[in-house]
């Protein structure tokens, strides 16, 4: 495994002291697997919940133009809407 030399603040060198004295890690380099991994999940997630948000834009965007919407002029229609969401959600549960 190559060995990282890596500069912490006080702040995290703090962190990974009290890691270690938790005993729930031997060494530093175990807490910083340990980031790493929770940085390359979420990182991971991030990418997913991006490429979701890409696709249901594509898809509001081909309703659109596909004339397939309905047009809201107050806001009370919005507010209606919201609720029969919400109340859809609710049924679902």
């Amino acid at each position: 495994m190559p060995t990282r030399n890596i500069n912490l603040t006080d702040h995290y060198a703090q962190y990974v002291e009290n890691a270690l004295a938790s005993g729930r890690y031997k060494n530093a380099s175990e807490v910083v697997r340990a980031a790493l991994r929770l940085l390359e999940r979420q990182e991971s997630e991030d990418a997913a919940k991006i490429e979701a948000l890409r696709a249901a834009f594509k898809e509001g965007e081909d309703a659109y133009l596909r004339g397939d919407f309905t047009a809201l002029e107050s806001d009370a229609e919005i507010d209606r809407v919201f609720e029969e969401i919400a109340e859809e959600v609710d049924r679902a549960r």
